[in-house]
């Protein structure tokens, strides 16, 4: 059988956004610099977890879009239109 990648159909809906990402994706997404990002995580205006193994002294913080979004939408709506 002949499989040409060209041929294949396209899904009908677009994927998914992702939930989830680390730090460099929330910068590439949205904009928002590593130290402005980890205040709001301090601050707890951001949702992220940190995944480590056991016994591990490091790990992978994740950060949810959502709760990015959901701030954005939060500081768009106290804007003062001009």
């Amino acid at each position: 059988m002949n499989f040409d990648v060209s041929q294949q159909k396209r899904p009908r809906i677009a994927p998914p956004e992702p939930e989830w990402g680390d730090v460099r994706d929330v910068q590439r997404q949205f904009g928002i610099r590593e130290t402005h990002l980890y205040q709001l995580m301090k601050e707890g205006r951001i949702k992220s977890v940190l995944i480590k193994g056991r016994g591990r002294s490091r790990g992978k913080r994740l950060i949810n879009f959502a709760s990015v979004r959901r701030l954005l939408a939060e500081a768009q709506e106290r804007e003062v239109p001009a």
